[in-house]
């Protein structure tokens, strides 16, 4: 009797040590995902307000008569304009996440040349390249196969990467945009020299409100979603998304998408 009851007491402290251990890795990890949204909060306030502080200025400064010749006047419709695009990119990627999450992001995917894709991509940042004067280097090769693709999707994805790549690499610092391919997939790349990525921190940077928190990254601006949405497009394309780097050597982002595998010609018996 006395051993059943022993075993009975030791059977209860077992599961009390387990049901307190459970119970202390939910809080913690509820208190990890709140302190990621606080910071989510915190970053999206933070570049929603740097274009709209922007704006405010250059309405006031038109306002105010402060152009004094038609030069002044068009740079500050240029910068209002540059701000407002800036503003509405920021808000779709969070309605865009947002539909992602619930589901109810569709993806209208057709086959497309993958060259003409990655080009528009390369079209899109080499302005905002210019800016920080970072080089941009493509290279795509002469036949690229199609693929199935949502295209406005993929050149954001790649937009996406392309940013990051400028945003975590200093003034000056040149960036590659790629292609190649094989008898089944489609690999587009992007290449930077930036500050790199720890090995440890390869799988987080994909995941959403994530920021690698070090010296090195401080002061750059980023919700956090940038790669989480990437991710989340590269796979509803049957794809995926590699990443190659480590601290002050830089980061290569390869995307992985099936290509369409054109039918193979029939031979002619002679």
């Amino acid at each position: 009797m006395r051993l059943v009851f022993a075993a009975l007491i030791a059977a209860l402290i077992g599961t009390l040590i387990t049901g307190t251990a459970l119970v202390l890795l939910l809080v913690r990890r509820e208190a990890r995902v709140s302190r990621l949204q606080a910071d989510f909060v915190s970053n999206v306030s933070h570049e929603l307000r740097t274009p709209l502080t922007s704006i405010s200025m250059f309405v006031e400064t038109l306002r105010m008569g402060r152009a004094k010749d038609p030069e002044q006047v068009s740079l500050c419709l240029d910068a209002l304009a540059r701000e407002t695009a800036r503003l509405r990119e920021e808000i779709e990627r969070l309605l865009d996440w947002g539909r992602m999450q619930a589901g109810r992001k569709v993806y209208a995917r057709r086959p497309e040349p993958m060259g003409p894709v990655v080009q528009e991509a390369a079209d899109a940042m080499r302005q905002a390249l210019d800016a920080r004067r970072q080089q941009l280097t493509v290279q795509i090769p002469g036949q690229l196969p199609a693929a199935s693709i949502d295209r406005p999707a993929i050149v954001g994805s790649l937009i996406n990467l392309l940013t990051n790549a400028s945003k975590y690499s200093e003034e000056g610092m040149p960036v590659e945009l790629g292609a190649a391919a094989n008898s089944h997939s489609v690999r587009i790349w992007v290449r930077d020299r930036g500050i790199g990525i720890p090995p440890s921190e390869h799988r987080n940077v994909f995941k959403q409100f994530y920021r690698v928190e070090d010296r090195a990254s401080r002061g750059v601006e980023g919700s956090g979603l940038g790669l989480a949405i990437v991710r989340h497009v590269v796979r509803a394309h049957e794809g995926h998304i590699e990443l190659e780097s480590e601290p002050g050597r830089g980061s290569t982002f390869t995307i992985v998408l099936p290509a369409i595998v054109a039918p193979a010609e029939g031979r002619q018996e002679s």
